[in-house]
């Protein structure tokens, strides 16, 4: 809905109510990356992919950030890995 610095707010309470809650990082991350914040978006979703290393879309979304800052070579790794988890994500040009 547009509220992102109350959505990283949310996900802030979520994380220190449950530290090892690998979807509040990765949403807090999100709601960073659409905020511009690509530090914090990374970090975040670094943390989730290391709770969850089987999360598809965790490896999706970091790839983005990779992408925003220029990161080519990682943003591929990323893209990869996430499609070796769910090849659905072959597709992922319609996301972009």
């Amino acid at each position: 809905m547009g509220d992102f610095d109350g959505a990283i707010a949310d996900r802030t309470q979520a994380i220190k109510l449950k530290p090892d809650f690998a979807a509040a990082w990765g949403d807090r991350g999100a709601a960073r990356l659409a905020k511009g914040d690509l530090k914090g978006a990374l970090a975040d979703y670094n943390r989730a992919i290391e709770l969850n290393p089987a999360s598809a879309i965790g490896y999706f979304n970091r790839a983005l950030v990779w992408r925003k800052r220029g990161d080519l070579a990682r943003a591929a790794a990323d893209y990869d890995q996430a499609i070796a988890l769910d090849p659905r994500l072959a597709n992922f040009n319609r996301f972009l």
